[in-house]
């Protein structure tokens, strides 16, 4: 049995997570969720990794998986306590040093959620069925849609505290059509800044509803 640690990224909770958490208690995995305090306008990538850290109580060594924004909150908790493995899920590897000549991180056509008079990203409902989730079933793709919250944009004023991901065994796992972030991109910053071989789905910016069992079978082969 494995401990998974499963941490959503921006506008989510931990409702994005049940198809695959269904997928691994299955196999005999035990799965944690914890949601990140989004509506605490102030909060920094520290404190939503304290949020994680006190999640993980009584975890020897769990799989820690950050998914698209998260990519920058796990590596905080990696450094405070033991993990077996860090997993940059569809990462977006915010927060560290820029890499000289990195190429174009955003997938060509993406258009990026309006922002509000707290200078919040969100998304309007039916954007979100149809940008983010169109490759879900529509009853699941408007669910998940009505429970996004606004993301606050002051968490990249604070400074970072790495300048690169900790030294801790890591895996990296991308999606071949993500709508956020290039392909390209995504197997370029993995291999400068973990030094390993990605990890390629095919899909969208979240395999957990997409391809719930192919990603399991990823996170169990990457975590032997």
């Amino acid at each position: 049995m494995t401990d998974f640690c499963l941490v959503h990224g921006a506008w989510h909770d931990d409702a994005c997570w049940r198809l695959l958490v269904a997928e691994l208690e299955q196999r005999g995995h035990r799965c944690l969720t914890p949601v990140l305090p989004l509506e605490k306008a102030d909060a920094t990538f520290a404190d939503y990794a304290r949020i994680v850290t006190d999640s993980l109580e009584g975890c020897e060594e769990p799989v820690l998986v950050g998914h698209s924004l998260s990519s920058a909150v796990v590596p905080l908790v990696a450094v405070e306590r033991p993990v077996a493995l860090l997993v940059y899920l569809c990462p977006a590897m915010c927060g560290f040093s820029a890499v000289a000549d990195e190429p174009p991180y955003r997938r060509s056509g993406y258009i990026e959620p309006p922002r509000d008079a707290a200078r919040r990203s969100y998304w309007p409902r039916l954007r979100a069925v149809e940008q983010l989730y169109g490759r879900l079933d529509r009853p699941l793709a408007e669910e998940l849609a009505a429970r996004l919250r606004p993301q606050p944009l002051d968490i990249f004023d604070a400074p970072y505290p790495l300048e690169r991901p900790p030294d801790v065994p890591s895996a990296f796992i991308y999606t071949r059509d993500d709508e956020l972030f290039d392909d390209a991109w995504s197997r370029w910053i993995c291999r400068k800044l973990l030094n390993v071989e990605p990890v390629e789905l095919p899909g969208g910016h979240f395999p957990m509803l997409e391809h719930p069992e192919m990603l399991a079978d990823a996170l169990e082969q990457v975590s032997r």
